[in-house]
């Protein structure tokens, strides 16, 4: 947990209420003394995820703070991984994958992160998500950049056909976007820089 940043926690919190979530908000130490005997662990958090859904799945589970992959953490100072992430590479939908039922490879919660380090991050982070909601909605939100790569002429063909089959969900009368697709056309690998005009 970022130090001072509970003024920020409780602004985001209050806009979670304000459409009828039930904001819980705890510190990472504190779940490392419940869920893991004190040990800073990913497992700590994914116990405590295990908690939460004993009660109902009805829940999302929002992450506020930097976490570094094992063993990366090793190579770090322990001050960088404010809340960590699970299995490396990491990834935030491990913590719940397979808890209250669900299939081993399917998360339990609705997973975000915001990957923060200083309680003014989180600030500047609340004051956009303030604007955009404030904000009527504008054309740019309409537009969706479907990119796929592949290993092999294969696998780059398979994932050309998956995303084919998802532009008419797209642009369907519920989401209305306009889409464009690019898939890799070499096998070698590729650096992609996005410039995007305002």
């Amino acid at each position: 947990m970022i130090a001072g940043v509970c003024q920020s926690i409780c602004c985001l919190s209050f806009i979670g209420s304000g459409r009828g979530y039930k904001p819980l908000v705890i510190e990472t130490k504190a779940i490392y003394e419940q869920f893991n005997f004190g040990e800073r662990s990913p497992i700590a958090i994914r116990r405590f995820a295990d908690f939460m859904l004993s009660g109902g799945t009805d829940k999302y589970l929002f992450l506020l703070g930097r976490g570094i992959s094992f063993p990366d953490v090793l190579k770090k100072s322990e001050a960088d991984d404010l809340v960590p992430t699970f299995g490396y590479p990491g990834s935030d939908a491990l913590l719940t994958m397979g808890l209250a039922g669900y299939p081993e490879f399917v998360q339990a919660l609705p997973t975000g992160r915001i990957n923060v380090t200083t309680n003014q991050q989180a600030l500047t982070y609340l004051s956009k998500v303030k604007e955009f909601e404030q904000a009527a909605p504008d054309e740019w939100q309409k537009r969706m950049l479907h990119l796929n790569g592949g290993h092999d002429k294969a696998e780059i063909l398979y994932l050309k056909s998956l995303m084919g089959q998802l532009r008419p969900v797209a642009e369907n009368q519920y989401m209305g976007r306009k889409s464009k697709h690019s898939r890799k056309k070499r096998l070698t690998r590729l650096r992609l820089l996005i410039f995007l005009k305002k």
